[in-house]
């Protein structure tokens, strides 16, 4: 996984086997952007559908999120 400070989007880059994933968000509160970085990440690992649990806790954190700006 590699985080970049760019001074613009946040961007997360990160590899599983031969696929490789890029994340950007501008705008968006790194509490929120950590989490859909965590599940994403997560997921393609593991290749499982999201568990209720974590459905959940990306609902909570919407509805307590700021829009993002882009």
């Amino acid at each position: 996984m590699t985080t970049r400070e760019t001074g613009g989007p946040q961007v997360l880059a990160w590899s599983h086997d031969q696929a490789h994933y890029l994340l950007m968000a501008e705008g968006m509160a790194e509490t929120r952007f950590g989490l859909i970085a965590r599940t994403l990440q997560n997921v393609t690992a593991n290749w499982q559908p999201l568990s209720p649990e974590i459905r959940t806790a990306l609902q909570q954190n919407r509805q307590l999120s700021m829009p993002c700006t882009a």
